[in-house]
């Protein structure tokens, strides 16, 4: 009897008739078996089988440009036993989905070499066409749609931006998820929520708005927390007040790069002031004194630098334009960056001016939600930038009026002098007329006297 995946209930039933003559066969036995044996539910897709791949170690070589799997051994000196009570023989397992999930044992180490080329590479199982067996492969600089392809129907294994200047990985994000959720959803979370915080990772101990003579007015830190990177869990340590991270820009070729300066998590250069990297030209360009720079920063996927700060594209003359700017910049840098998860922690505002005495030229400044203003007020209501009259002072002195002078400035400006002698004044001392009128001199009115 030829093999038929599925019958019908009509054929079941066809074949099953009269068995006292026909008898039963080994065919329809075994056909029995299949259709009445109650299989275990298995709700795997495609991905590790443990989210993070804890089965197994990845490492990566800049020396030889290699990506490596290795089983975890496990760390006793006596025998482990697996679930069928036989000696544990370490191996790491992943799922492939072909009209059902399919495992796949692997008992030794695998690796894959990239080739020596600047770029982004995306590093999955897939069938090699020659020998029909999964084996790691690269995609590089995959599009959108090409990701959301090993997404539905791949297992990505890791993500690698190769510095070919510097012959370094600059980037080796983790991207062994799990096999038990949707592909559809995974995707969907990876574009959408992508990385998100369970607790801590926040800005610790900064002092804002302080006068820029003290070191400590552009120190932060950052607290130790947990955050999912889709459906892996990781956790990051603290970054202490005095200790740098890495800084991310892009060169004038376009290309990602990032260094660090000690004791600061942005970057000074020029004559000393804050480095911004605009997008037309790149590279760092220092700040016009007294205007505002963005740095953001980031919790990431990648196994070397967990925590990063990202240089802004713009420098700002308004605290408000600054704040206006962030989530733009935000949304921008998320697109341009190579990283596959990135975790918005916060963004700084930082203030750079060569009258700030500190070593960094440079103050944080406090995150407020402004207002517009126009005319002859002034200000975006900040504790640094408060609301006020365009030349507004504190103690303006007797016998000022607030308008424009001669020239169109706008403030408090002495009262003009008139002829002397005219209406019995002397040109210089305000006086108050016969008919209840202010007069500096009589062919200047002031205001009306009532009472």
């Amino acid at each position: 009897m030829a093999r038929k995946q599925e019958y019908t209930e009509a054929e079941l039933k066809n074949l099953f008739t009269n068995l006292k003559e026909t008898g039963i066969s080994d065919g329809m036995a075994n056909l029995l078996i299949r259709h009445c044996y109650n299989r275990p539910v298995n709700r795997r897709t495609s991905g590790f089988y443990y989210a993070g791949g804890l089965d197994a170690e990845m490492a990566w070589n800049n020396a030889t440009r290699t990506l490596t799997l290795t089983p975890v051994v496990p760390d006793t000196s006596e025998d482990v036993f697996d679930a069928n009570g036989k000696i544990y023989v370490p191996h790491f397992r992943f799922y492939t989905w072909h009209k059902g999930p399919k495992l796949h044992k692997r008992y030794n180490e695998e690796e894959i070499q990239l080739p020596d080329e600047e770029g982004l590479f995306l590093v999955h199982y897939a069938v090699n066409q020659t020998t029909r067996q999964y084996e790691m492969q690269y995609l590089k600089n995959p599009t959108t749609d090409e990701t959301a392809e090993i997404y539905y129907s791949g297992v990505i294994v890791a993500w690698l931006y190769w510095n070919s200047a510097s012959q370094t990985a600059i980037y080796f994000g983790d991207s062994r998820h799990g096999s038990e959720w949707n592909p559809q959803i995974h995707w969907s979370w990876h574009q959408t929520l992508n990385s998100v915080r369970q607790e801590g990772i926040a800005i610790v101990d900064a002092t804002y708005d302080g006068d820029g003579s003290e070191n400590a007015h552009y120190q932060f830190g950052i607290s130790e927390g947990k955050l999912w990177h889709e459906d892996i869990l990781d956790s990051t340590e603290a970054v202490g007040l005095y200790e740098s991270v890495p800084v991310w820009y892009f060169n004038s070729s376009g290309l990602p790069r990032y260094t660090a300066q000690s004791g600061k998590k942005f970057l000074n250069t020029g004559s000393g002031r804050v480095a911004f990297n605009p997008p037309v030209g790149g590279g760092l360009t220092e700040a016009t004194t007294d205007y505002y720079v963005l740095y953001h920063l980031f919790a990431t996927n990648c196994r070397m630098h967990e925590l990063i700060s990202v240089m802004g594209r713009a420098e700002y003359q308004q605290l408000g334009q600054a704040i206006a700017a962030i989530n733009a910049e935000v949304a921008d840098l998320r697109q341009q960056m190579p990283h596959s998860n990135l975790m918005w922690i916060d963004t700084i505002i930082i203030q750079t001016s060569d009258d700030y005495t500190n070593s960094a030229k440079a103050r944080i400044v406090t995150i407020v939600q402004g207002v517009q203003t126009e005319m002859s007020v002034v200000g975006d209501g900040s504790p640094i930038n408060k609301v006020r009259l365009k030349g507004d002072l504190e103690n303006p002195g007797n016998w000022k009026y607030y308008g424009t002078n001669i020239d169109g400035a706008k403030g408090f400006h002495a009262l003009p002098a008139g002829p002397s002698g005219a209406d019995g004044t002397d040109g210089i001392t305000p006086h108050i007329g016969a008919n209840g009128n202010w007069y500096r001199c009589t062919s200047f009115r002031l205001r009306q006297y009532v009472g």
